[in-house]
């Protein structure tokens, strides 16, 4: 009871002006907030979950004479990595980079004895086409093939074909590419086509970091990173009115680079590879289309043949003078 008199008397007590501004500023006052910005980055995904991604290189945002590690960079779903023996790897779903067939025109590119194929030394030059099967693949991708498949396809030209790209970076690279190529149609509906080109990148290094560890202090790039590739390929072919087809490919690439000696370890590899060279020789031929219980078949034959040699040189210190060992290699 003395508690409420206390207060009332308080009420009654309190200035008229201290109860005006109270009155005054009711509960829903108008107040400007903020902006708030909440920004967010979506994953990777492919619309309708499809099997096969199918890639044009002419229509990637790709540099210069790019090889097939640039483009797969860019695939959803697709781990691109460098191992310690300066090799690119590809990995899917957590598959090791032996699991993933890389083939050119149903060619296997990747050894039967090792399965692995440097994507970063296979050029794009004359390739059309990529497409990716990101499933197990059939019989037809080879063995143990259970990262997918990377079909490159070298097809005919459209029309008539030039082409000619050139680039460069801040490192000083230099990027050339041409390719040319044409069809002709006979009075009866054949096709005739050619097509040739090839591609050249030096590279003087890649770029170094102030506070990563170099053989020489003052290096703008780091020692034994540079690379010279060159490639060429030519193919021929002729198709009949009725769809029967015959094909010709040679396609090859030879490569100098060095390995970049990986920062976390205390003895990293002192490797170079003084020549890399890889050959490969088709001849395809396809039937027209055959009426059966099945509806139209064709029957397709290809027979290949696939020559690659490596060598490698160790070097006893990280200032890359003095050899150690050599080691060659053959497919």
């Amino acid at each position: 009871m003395l508690a409420r008199l206390l207060l009332g008397s308080l009420v009654v007590l309190a200035p008229p002006g201290l109860i005006w501004a109270q009155d005054a500023s009711p509960d829903t006052a108008a107040r400007v907030l903020e902006s708030l910005e909440v920004r967010g980055v979506r994953g990777n995904t492919v619309v309708g979950g499809a099997a096969v991604l199918v890639l044009r290189p002419d229509s990637a945002r790709l540099g210069a004479a790019p090889t097939l590690a640039a483009l797969m960079r860019g695939v959803p779903q697709v781990q691109v990595r460098t191992n310690s023996r300066g090799e690119v790897e590809l990995s899917v779903r957590g598959s090791e980079s032996r699991q993933v067939s890389i083939m050119m025109n149903g060619l296997p590119l990747s050894p039967s004895w090792d399965g692995r194929a440097d994507p970063s030394l296979i050029p794009l030059s004359g390739v059309s086409e990529v497409s990716y099967l990101r499933s197990s693949g059939t019989l037809l991708g080879g063995p143990n093939v259970i990262g997918g498949v990377v079909a490159l396809q070298v097809g005919a030209p459209l029309a008539s074909e030039r082409t000619l790209s050139l680039g460069s970076d801040a490192t000083g690279a230099r990027l050339v590419a041409a390719s040319a190529g044409a069809s002709r149609r006979s009075a009866a509906g054949g096709l005739a086509y050619w097509r040739l080109g090839g591609g050249y990148r030096a590279l003087d290094g890649v770029a170094r970091a102030h506070d990563v560890a170099d053989a020489d202090p003052g290096a703008r790039l780091r020692t034994n990173t540079d690379l010279r590739h060159t490639d060429a390929f030519a193919s021929l072919g002729v198709q009949s009115a009725r769809g029967a087809q015959l094909s010709l490919l040679v396609s090859g690439y030879g490569a100098e680079r060095g390995v970049a000696p990986e920062l976390h370890l205390a003895s990293p590899r002192l490797w170079r590879y003084p020549a890399q060279s890889r050959t490969a020789v088709q001849v395809r031929a396809q039937s027209r289309p055959l009426a059966s219980a099945g509806g139209l078949t064709t029957v397709e034959a290809s027979v290949g043949v696939l020559d690659a040699r490596v060598r490698i040189e160790s070097f006893s210190d990280a200032t890359y003078t003095t050899v150690s060992g050599r080691e060659r290699g053959e497919e």
